[in-house]
């Protein structure tokens, strides 16, 4: 059994996708999948499946029927009672956003080849936003915003093992798209700039760094990060060879994702602080 949160809201088996039932048990069941194995309280879920809506008059019944009905669909095991609320139990099952992340860790510190074909695996787990109809509610906003960090990262690797292997052409298209949709982001700047050089085109590859440049002045008024400044000095020179630079510092309790621009004072990086699972600068 699969349950899913990348897209949709599901359940399924095999190839068939579980009916959940009415918006509000898609809601309770993806408020449960977003702790998995952890219990959620029952004010908590109150608050969540009524916060902008007259609850009813007994909510607590009405949060007992939609656990039986998803009950019903799931599994009488799946769902399971705790002091303060309830908990859902994947025990035999997979939930797509803890595979995703198993498999994006996974391809770390292996050769290209290897990275690339388990980063693959990874983002075919990716069906879309995660939670679907529920995105934009505060509860999915925590994982979403890991979730979503941890594929742009994946993205960035894909596009790194792919230049590395010499895809530099074919990646020029998409890497362009995926710039475009995230103009700040200075290692998908930095791979569509080293896949230009590699195609024969620094002007196109300096045009993106000035972009960036823009983009970073227009929108926070910070400089273009370090590695991305000696990537533009690489090609200068007519290093047909240029590289993006590893300069990702390590700082303790944090895990540097990506640099978002430098100024007077230091670099801000984009980061996931373990402790808290949150997404930080």
């Amino acid at each position: 059994m699969d349950f899913c949160i990348l897209g949709r809201v599901e359940v399924n088996t095999g190839r068939r996708s579980l009916p959940l039932g009415s918006v509000q048990q898609r809601r309770l069941l993806g408020l449960l999948l977003a702790h998995p194995g952890d219990p959620v309280s029952v004010d908590r879920i109150i608050d969540a499946l009524w916060r902008d809506t007259n609850a009813p008059a007994a909510p607590e019944r009405t949060v007992q029927s939609y656990v039986s009905r998803l009950r019903g669909v799931v599994g009488d095991g799946r769902i399971v009672r705790r002091s303060i609320g309830y908990a859902i139990d994947l025990s035999g099952a997979r939930l797509d956003a803890v595979e995703f992340e198993k498999a994006v860790r996974a391809a770390r510190g292996r050769p290209h080849a290897e990275a690339l074909a388990v980063l693959e695996g990874a983002l075919s787990w990716w069906g879309g936003a995660p939670f679907g109809e529920f995105s934009e509610e505060p509860w999915t906003f925590g994982l979403s915003s890991r979730l979503i960090e941890l594929r742009a990262s994946a993205l960035e690797d894909s596009f790194a093992a792919r230049i590395a292997l010499g895809g530099h052409r074919e990646v020029i298209a998409e890497l362009s798209a995926a710039v475009a949709e995230e103009p700040e982001r200075t290692h998908l700047v930095g791979h569509l700039m080293v896949a230009h050089v590699r195609s024969g085109s620094q002007v196109a590859a300096l045009r993106a760094f000035q972009t960036h440049r823009r983009c970073l002045a227009d929108g926070s008024g910070l400089d273009p990060a370090p590695m991305l400044v000696e990537l533009e000095q690489q090609i200068l020179a007519n290093d047909g060879a240029a590289h993006m630079p590893d300069a990702v510092p390590h700082i303790r309790g944090f895990e540097l994702l990506d640099a978002v621009g430098s100024g007077i004072v230091g670099t801000v990086y984009r980061a996931r602080q373990p402790v808290t699972d949150r997404v930080v600068a």
